[in-house]
């Protein structure tokens, strides 16, 4: 008697986005829709893009099933020429054993060789070339996040002289982009915006947001992304938003 240990094979199951069904998924974000909630306040917004996420989250898992990820993944170089070559080779061996005529078999076995290398080199040739195709804003954002102790340098104020600290910096940079902006500090408890409460928008707010982003706007921003580009901390993908970009 003998044992024999084997670690336990594991079945992986994933969802394969491009095969959603993006009808039942817009039909189950429509279902799922909350209606009379006004956001007042950034709790309220917090709130409501909170349940934002688990609708559409909830809607992706039921239009998308689970599929079962196949262990065993065919190589990007391998073709019908190489698999031809490889059966001649093993062909000839099996003739040289019984002949003993081994050229034809190191001939045969070179060629497959050589043409195994090739094909390797021009997968990875190709596999580079897809790399340096990518947008720009990816490559730039995948360079910027590489370094992250670039902080916030010097710049000019209104007299032509250079800020000395962090600090002045941000008030040059907020007095130029922002005149007529005031500076708050974090721990303040006052009130803002007329005697309206910091955790509530005042009407002049609002109606500038109104102005600012419009669902035109918006839903232009949303279909500017790359549709299976990487999810944020939030899971979602853009092409959730696009597809769902009139249910909400």
């Amino acid at each position: 008697m003998f044992a024999i240990e084997a670690n336990k094979l594991t079945v992986q199951k994933h969802r394969e986005i491009r095969k959603t069904n993006w009808c039942v998924f817009r039909s189950h974000l429509e279902q799922s829709k909350r209606t009379g909630s006004k956001i007042r306040s950034p709790a309220d917004l917090d709130n409501a893009a909170n349940d934002l996420q688990k609708r559409i989250i909830t809607a992706y898992n039921d239009s998308c099933s689970l599929v079962t990820r196949s262990l065993c993944r065919d190589v990007p170089w391998w073709n019908e020429n190489l698999a031809t070559l490889k059966k001649e080779a093993r062909r000839l061996f099996t003739k040289a054993n019984i002949t003993g005529n081994w050229s034809n078999y190191r001939t045969a076995l070179t060629k497959y060789n050589t043409e195994l290398r090739k094909a390797k080199k021009l997968s990875m040739h190709e596999f580079c070339e897809n790399i340096g195709n990518f947008p720009e804003a990816v490559r730039l954002q995948k360079a910027l996040s590489k370094d992250h102790t670039n902080g916030l340098g010097q710049v000019k104020n209104g007299d032509g002289f250079l800020t000395i600290d962090n600090s002045e910096a941000l008030d040059v940079l907020m007095n130029t982009h922002f005149p007529g902006s005031v500076a708050k500090d974090e721990n303040s408890t006052g009130q803002d915006c007329d005697g309206i409460h910091p955790n509530r928008t005042c009407e002049a707010s609002q109606k500038l947001a109104s102005q600012i982003f419009t669902p035109s706007l918006i839903k232009w921003a949303i279909n500017t992304f790359e549709p299976y580009k990487s999810p944020g901390p939030d899971n979602i993908l853009p092409i959730f938003l696009q597809k769902s970009n009139s249910s909400y």
